[in-house]
């Protein structure tokens, strides 16, 4: 515990100390959620696929946006953070000391995944606030989908971490599987909207069971509702969540053993 708030401490600090990047950012949230609220007034939701969405286009796409952006950094905030200990050279010292492996990994992190959540707040509360969705909200729902997803996610994350140390570069196929993860999982528009053919491609994509569930819990859906997508999820993490882990020290161990930390 005390590692990683020493790590959530250093990055606060050094996240603070750029005031007007901060306010930039509060203000983008702002101006996408008055964007995306505009847009839903010209489209309207009168037909089209999201005729069948329960709050229509604006709620649709907002959460989508909400939640992925969230997920997302599940699965990029830990190899992200080792990338940057290898370029300033501090990620060999780092692994070095007794301190384990993956407390020190998922500890540099954790302050991405933190800035993540507060920006997953602002959206629900604009949402709900300022344009007037999800009324109706099941946050215990809610809550149980997210940290099912959060664990497959950072499992994910877990399993890139490895394939960074392992190979010294950033993860392409990461990137690939993250632009994939966008157009399957139904980010932007429903799954039905995409042809035929490749719709059932949708089923093997974990934000799709994410959104679908965390999409029902702002509508209201209970716990017993939302059970089907949450199985899916926890079922993900069981399976790489121990794959990731075994991974990453494999990786970490042979990097130590080859001397080859410090390298990128």
């Amino acid at each position: 515990m005390r590692v990683a708030l020493a790590f959530l401490r250093r990055d606060l600090l050094i996240w603070s100390s750029y005031r007007m990047a901060i306010v930039w950012q509060l203000v983008g949230i702002a101006v996408f959620v008055g964007l995306v609220s505009f847009l839903g007034t010209a489209v309207g939701d009168a037909r089209g696929f999201f005729q069948g969405q329960p709050a229509g286009f604006v709620a649709f796409i907002l959460s989508g946006i909400t939640f992925t952006d969230v997920l997302m950094q599940g699965i990029f905030a830990m190899p992200q953070a080792i990338r940057d200990n290898q370029k300033d050279g501090t990620l060999e010292p780092m692994l070095l000391t007794p301190i384990s492996t993956m407390n020190l990994a998922i500890s540099s992190a954790l302050f991405r995944l933190f800035i993540a959540l507060g920006r997953m707040v602002i959206y629900l509360i604009l949402g709900i606030a300022v344009i007037g969705l999800w009324r109706q909200a099941n946050f215990l729902s809610l809550l149980v989908v997210l940290l099912s997803a959060m664990l497959g996610f950072l499992a994910l994350g877990i399993l890139s971490s490895a394939f960074v140390i392992f190979l010294k570069q950033g993860d392409p196929v990461l990137v690939a599987y993250g632009a994939l993860t966008a157009l399957l999982g139904g980010v932007l528009f429903p799954v039905a909207a995409l042809p035929a053919w490749i719709r059932p491609f949708a089923d093997f994509v974990p934000l799709t069971y994410a959104l679908s569930g965390l999409r029902a819990a702002l509508d209201g859906a209970r716990l017993t509702q939302v059970l089907g997508p949450t199985l899916v999820l926890c079922g993900l993490a069981a399976v790489l969540m121990p794959l990731g882990i075994l991974a990453f020290n494999w990786a970490v161990n042979r990097a130590k053993k080859e001397g080859s930390l410090a390298q990128y």
